[in-house]
């Protein structure tokens, strides 16, 4: 039921379109290329998310869903690319790039393996129960709460209060920084704390209740502070608010199909990130005042919100011009923690390289993993990375769902719910944004459940 009304929702919302008169007839072949490109994708989709409420499988064929086929094929129907500066290359090589997403599927689905994550066959949905939960003392709420005011005392002391509340008095300061990793690093880290810090009380319990749930209030009430989705990327909201629902329907063990994800993506996109897109410049409060949002659905899907598609055609026509960088893009966003000062010219970001060598108005752009493996290796990159992604998201989903995870309070209990709607980012791009914002998450994990696990006592297997 799900799948259906998702598949309805948006091959309904076609025929509104005012349709390129072209597009049945000079170009065919481009969209028929789209349509297989929806049909590998949906199938992909609906085979990932019929057996789990959500895993890293599921992310990725929602990210090719509405990156590489629904919004692309909408701005292909209207003439309109989202592409910042136009290099008019979107009708020539819009069939090539189509051919390069089904091979990615195929590879991808071949190398991932079958989507039953378990050593055998479980009824579905298969959220296993919580198990083997630590007992949080006195000393446990102390120190998770100090670890919370102690991140948003270091964004406030060294960045201001302003960076603290609005995304774009932080891209403004980013700009004016000369190594922008530490600021991507300091930042990141202190707003994933206190997510890291709520979503362990979740997974664990104290001798008071009280106790208990009031220190979850409080570190919830930093979260929002920190993370609210005026003053972060829209992408780590939409991670957090995910990972939360995530977390939740995992606890309370809820039978509920993957494809929620995309349901909640496909309303977001029709709603909450609009207006998210018309306050990310604020620096001040002042500017917040006055802001206009469109509500015309076809305009926000041919924005630079949805620039993925044409950023692929960008990079392929850059490639094209000056040859893939044969992995010196993949290792210098890899090392993005070493300072410019010792690696004075460490690669930026693609996104960036390529927008900044076509003049783009914004050098902020997105540039998918398909175009990443074509930036660094050309054509042979697709199925190298297609490979190792599989593997990747496979193992992940496999030592989360099967019998390889033995400690549910681990680094992986607590990030794998917020993993998974990271994963479309990371994905969508750029790798160093991706890269940087995943591992960020993890370190932040990593210090608090240390913390969790010295301060607390575990609660034998048999109570």
């Amino acid at each position: 039921m799900f799948f259906c009304g998702l598949a309805i929702v948006l091959i309904t919302a076609l025929f509104w379109l005012d349709v390129r008169p072209d597009a049945f007839t000079d170009y065919l072949p481009t969209t028929l290329s789209f349509i297989a490109v929806g049909v590998v994708t949906f199938l992909g989709l609906y085979d990932s998310a019929r057996d789990r409420a959500f895993s890293l499988n599921v992310s990725h064929w929602t990210y090719v869903l509405f990156f590489l086929f629904y919004a692309p094929f909408v701005q292909f129907l209207v003439a309109t690319s989202a592409a910042q500066s136009d290099i008019g290359a979107f009708d020539h090589y819009a069939i090539w790039i189509n051919c390069m997403t089904l091979a990615w599927c195929g590879i991808y689905y071949f190398f991932y393996g079958s989507p039953d994550l378990s050593d055998k066959a479980l009824a579905r949905p298969t959220n296993k129960p919580r198990s083997e939960p630590l007992m949080c003392t006195g000393w446990t709420y102390l120190l998770v709460i100090f670890l919370c005011v102690a991140a948003f005392g270091a964004i406030f002391l060294l960045f201001g209060v302003e960076v603290l509340l609005l995304r774009g008095a932080g891209s403004e300061l980013t700009d004016k920084t000369a190594d922008k990793s530490t600021f991507l690093i300091v930042n990141s880290v202190c707003r994933a704390i206190p997510v890291v810090v709520t979503g362990m009380l979740m997974l664990t319990r104290g001798k008071s209740k009280w106790v208990h749930w009031g220190t979850f209030a409080l570190s919830a009430l930093f979260t929002l502070v920190m993370n609210s989705p005026l003053a972060i990327a829209r992408f780590w909201f939409g991670a957090i608010l995910i990972g939360f629902c995530c977390l939740y329907i995992h606890i309370r063990k809820i039978r509920i199909t993957g494809l929620w994800i995309s349901v909640a993506l496909t309303l977001a996109g029709l709603t909450i990130f609009p207006v998210l897109s018309a306050t990310r410049y604020a620096t001040s409060a002042d500017q917040l005042n006055g802001v206009e949002v469109s509500n015309d659905w076809s305009s926000n899907l041919t924005s630079a919100d949805f620039d993925g598609y044409a950023m692929i055609i960008a990079t392929v026509e850059w490639a094209r011009r000056e040859g893939p960088s044969n992995g010196f893009q993949l290792i210098g966003n890899s090392l993005f923690w070493v300072p410019r000062v010792l690696w004075y010219d460490k690669p930026v970001g693609s996104g960036q390289m390529v927008a900044e060598y076509f003049d783009m108005i914004n050098i902020n752009m997105a540039e998918p993993m398909t175009a990443e493996a074509y930036v660094n290796f050309g054509w042979l990159g697709v199925p190298i990375y297609a490979f190792f992604i599989a593997r990747l998201f496979s193992a992940v989903d496999r030592r989360y769902w099967g019998k390889g995870q033995r400690e549910l309070i681990s680094v992986l209990s607590v990030t794998y719910p917020f993993l998974t709607a990271l994963t479309i980012y990371f994905l969508r791009g750029d790798y160093l944004s991706g890269l940087s914002s995943s591992l960020s998450l993890l370190g932040s994990a990593a210090l608090v459940i240390w913390v969790f696990h010295v301060s607390s006592r575990r609660i034998p297997t048999n109570s």
